[in-house]
C-alpha cells in the first residue's frame, strides 16, 4: 500500500528552515517554502514566494509550519497563518525517541536525535533541537525553543516564548518563566521569573 504525504510549506528559509525540511522529509511532501526576503531555492526546495502565495496554497490544501528560530517572531507569523486558516504541521524526525504518552502541539518541531520523556507537554510552536531533552512530566510553553544540545530535566515547568540556550540544563522541577533567555551551557539549578537573561554556573540573573 503506497502512502500519500500530506504537503508541508515552510515558513522561513533560513538556516533553522533546512533542518525542519530534512526532519519533514519521509514524513511529509515538502513543496517549499515561503520567505518574505529570498528567492531561488533553499536546502534543495524551492522558495515559492513571499506572504502573497499563502493564498494559493491554503486552497492546495497545504499544511503549514514555521521555520524560524526565533520565538517572538514564530509566534507572530504561526498566529497569522493560524488566523488565515492554515491546518499546523507538527515536525517530528524520525530519529526522535517521543514517549506515547507525550502531548506535542500543532507547529512544534522536535529535531533529530532528541527525547521528549513520558506525559511531556510541549505547547503550540515549540522546538526540540539537534540532540536536546525534555523528560517526563514537563511542561514547555507555547513558542518555546530547546537548543541543541540542551537537557531539561523531568518535571519542569517553562513559560512562552522561552529560549534554552544551547548545552544548557535545567535541573529537575525547576520553574523557568516566559521570555527567559538562558544562555548557553548555563545550569539552571533555581526558579526565575518573566523576562529575564540568566547565565553562568550555576545560573544567576544577568540582564532584564
Amino acid at each position: 500500500m503506497i502512502m500519500t504525504l500530506l504537503p508541508l510549506v515552510l515558513f522561513g528559509a533560513g538556516g533553522h528552515g533546512k533542518v525542519v525540511a530534512d526532519a519533514a522529509a519521509g514524513n511529509w511532501r515538502v513543496i517549499g517554502f515561503i520567505d518574505d526576503t529570498r528567492t531561488g531555492e533553499h536546502g534543495g526546495y524551492p522558495i515559492l514566494g513571499n506572504q502573497k502565495a499563502l493564498e494559493h496554497l491554503k486552497k492546495e490544501g497545504a499544511h503549514c509550519i514555521v521555520s524560524i528560530g526565533d520565538c517572538a517572531g514564530r509566534a507572530k507569523t504561526q498566529e497569522m497563518l493560524e488566523k488565515m486558516g492554515f491546518t499546523m504541521a507538527t515536525v517530528i524526525h524520525p530519529s526522535a525517541t517521543v514517549s506515547k504518552s507525550a502531548r506535542i502541539a500543532a507547529g512544534s518541531a522536535v529535531l533529530a536525535q532528541t527525547t521528549v520523556g513520558p506525559d511531556a507537554v510541549l505547547g503550540k510552536g515549540c522546538i526540540v533541537n539537534t540532540c536536546a531533552s525534555v523528560d517526563h512530566d514537563c511542561a514547555v510553553g507555547d513558542y518555546t525553543h530547546i537548543a541543541p544540545g540542551a537537557h531539561v530535566a523531568g518535571g519542569v515547568t517553562i513559560g512562552t516564548q522561552t529560549f534554552v540556550g544551547i548545552g544548557s540544563c535545567v535541573r529537575e522541577y525547576c520553574s523557568i518563566g516566559s521570555r527567559v533567555v538562558v544562555g548557553a551551557g548555563a545550569a539552571v539549578v533555581t526558579d526565575f521569573g518573566d523576562d529575564v537573561t540568566v547565565l553562568g554556573v550555576p545560573a544567576v540573573v544577568k540582564g532584564r
